[in-house]
């Protein structure tokens, strides 16, 4: 996915993409298995629904599936860029406000919804810590 694109790109792109929950699930070599992946709005931080969040998943090794997309919330009329790299340990990595790469890793009890609470701190690094 292009960065920095225009809106009319963006939304294109979102157009192009199929719902990102239709990837999933992704299984790692070490059994481990991903079942899903959320994304909240940028504006009211609301949930994105699945249907609404398109993307792409690339699998640069057996052990990292890479995400990325845009999510479309239809109450604020607003496209939200998502990226991260999710790993076999449910770790996830993404870029903070410095533009550095960043390494998360879950508590155990937490390891199910990882991709969903993970997915909310991204957001807010992408807004600025708002």
């Amino acid at each position: 996915m292009k960065r920095n694109m225009s809106v009319d790109e963006a939304y294109e792109y979102w157009c192009s993409k199929p719902p990102i929950s239709s990837l999933f699930p992704v299984r790692f070599e070490n059994g481990r298995e991903g079942t899903e992946y959320k994304g909240c709005c940028l504006k009211c931080d609301g949930i994105i629904p699945d249907d609404d969040l398109r993307g792409e998943m690339s699998r640069p090794t057996a052990h990292v599936a890479v995400v990325e997309g845009i999510g479309l919330c239809r109450d604020c009329k607003m496209l939200t860029p998502f990226f991260g790299r999710i790993r076999d340990d449910f770790s996830m990595d993404y870029i903070d406000q410095q533009g550095r790469w960043q390494r998360a890793f879950p508590e155990p009890e937490r390891q199910k919804s990882l991709l969903v609470n993970m997915l909310k701190k991204v957001d807010r690094l992408l807004r600025g810590g708002r």
